[in-house]
């Protein structure tokens, strides 16, 4: 089966992500590519060390598209370096954490981090676009709001503890429906989200939004297979899952 999605998008900020399986690439391994189609976005990447955790907890922080998308310790020296053009105080204002999970590796993966978690140095890589969805929910930081986790600290997650696409979308979903997911803002338009992630060997698309009570989230994953090719333009494309 192959998946092929059009949409006629109602704005130009639209983001498409592609993923190829391994036999239709042509090149022995899977891949993804996405389009981070933006006005205002954080462009930048910072290349974010392997580490020895030395926490019980690993931060949240909320979900920040423009520059800059995070200023901090721990994420590279991309972000370090920028706090000596801000009043930055580390655990204060728009950068300081939102809330913690358990940390639950003695390490991390070194990875590239761009608007989202972008590959890491075990071949796990994520693409991004999108999806409107009925359900929204809002973060913990906000009046009213019981969800924790986006889709940008959900990929970032992924990345610092999974070798394998298997393990991103297990990791990720489990988490939302744990700890709460929310979009990047409270529209329909932007409460949903899509992901294409692949490892070495393998290719998956991920599927994410929020619950009907605010606290956790609805997601669902499908392997593409070997020789397939699947399209994400800004609408959940995954019709069913198998048993």
């Amino acid at each position: 089966m192959h998946w092929l999605v059009f949409l006629l998008p109602s704005a130009t900020a639209r983001c498409t992500s592609i993923v190829v399986g391994r036999s239709a690439t042509g090149e022995g391994g899977p891949l993804t590519s996405h389009t981070v189609d933006c006005f205002d976005c954080d462009f930048r990447l910072s290349k974010v060390p392997r580490k020895t955790t030395t926490s019980a907890t690993r931060p949240v922080y909320r979900y920040r598209a423009q520059y800059p998308r995070f200023l901090g310790k721990g994420k590279g020296k991309t972000y370090e370096d920028a706090t000596k053009y801000y009043g930055w105080t580390e655990n204060d204002g728009d950068f300081a954490a939102i809330g913690e999970i358990p940390e639950t590796v003695e390490w991390t993966y070194g990875y590239v981090d761009g608007t989202y978690g972008v590959i890491n140095e075990a071949g796990l890589a994520i693409g991004e676009s999108t999806c409107a969805a009925e359900l929204i929910a809002r973060p913990v930081s906000e009046e009213g709001g019981s969800a924790l986790l986006d889709i940008r600290e959900l990929s970032l997650i992924a990345m610092e503890r999974c070798a394998t696409a298997a393990c991103a979308v297990e990791t990720m979903g489990t988490l939302a429906e744990v700890y709460g997911y929310y979009g990047a803002d409270a529209s329909h338009v932007e409460a949903g989200e899509a992901l294409t992630v692949v490892d070495r060997e393998d290719a998956w698309v991920f599927h994410v939004l929020a619950d009907d009570t605010g606290t956790s989230a609805v997601w669902a994953a499908r392997r593409v297979a070997h020789d397939e090719i699947a399209v994400v333009a800004n609408q959940f494309v995954i019709g069913d899952v198998p048993a």
